[in-house]
């Protein structure tokens, strides 16, 4: 994570992901920053403490959406929020001036879980500007 920006929230820097994680921790049960590429899962802020495994036995709800996936979590979205009645949401967080754009595999995993119960409203994109520091 030694590249990785980050953004100003409330007085203090976050990751993007955390960030965006933070402020939608409110209309959760569970909320996750499912970090892919590092295959690590985020349930707090500390970045030595609050990291495990990426292991779909830690979230139980989203073992229809990575079976449905072909068993993989590639293209999963950033951010999972699981509500109290066990809905989930996916957020996929882009910043601005930025190359970082929707890709095929995230597409892919949107088609999926489209396929397997879940609506276009389960899923959200969310923008921040790195020039101006804020979600």
């Amino acid at each position: 994570y030694k590249s990785k920006s980050a953004v100003l929230l409330d007085g203090n820097n976050y990751f993007a992901e955390l960030a965006v994680r933070d402020v939608f921790s409110s209309i959760g049960s569970e909320v996750y920053w499912i970090d892919c590429f590092h295959k690590k899962i985020w349930d707090g802020n500390d970045i030595n403490l609050n990291r495990k495994p990426l292991d779909i036995c830690l979230i139980p709800s989203l073992k229809p959406y990575y079976e449905a996936n072909g068993n993989s979590y590639k293209g999963m979205w950033d951010v999972v929020i699981i509500l109290e009645d066990g809905e989930v949401i996916f957020l996929e967080c882009k910043g601005l001036p930025s190359n970082d754009k929707i890709n095929k595999n995230q597409i892919r995993f949107l088609e999926r879980c489209i396929a397997n119960r879940l609506y276009n409203d389960n899923f959200i994109i969310v923008e921040w500007d790195y020039e101006r520091f804020h979600l």
